[in-house]
């Protein structure tokens, strides 16, 4: 819903919130954006590097969005332990 702008039809996974619809607008253009020159980043997103395996950059896409070095690298290393 938010890469297409359907929030308002899909508020049982998107909420009710006005902040909505600012997140789906900062979502979908890094979406064109990738589409258009191949990289994600625009005006209304901080820098988004490039992801590579060692550093894992990654954006999280909330209320203020953020570029996270393995946000989950805990879990995703716990997890290669497991399948090992």
């Amino acid at each position: 819903p938010f890469v297409f702008d359907h929030v308002d039809d899909f508020e049982v996974m998107t909420g009710t919130g006005d902040e909505r619809h600012a997140l789906a607008e900062r979502m979908s253009e890094a979406w064109v954006s990738f589409a258009r020159t191949g990289k994600p980043d625009h005006d209304a997103l901080p820098h988004w590097p490039a992801f590579t395996a060692a550093e894992r950059a990654t954006m999280i896409f909330d209320t203020e969005c953020r570029a996270v070095d393995d946000p989950y690298g805990e879990e995703r290393r716990a997890m290669d332990a497991i399948r090992a």
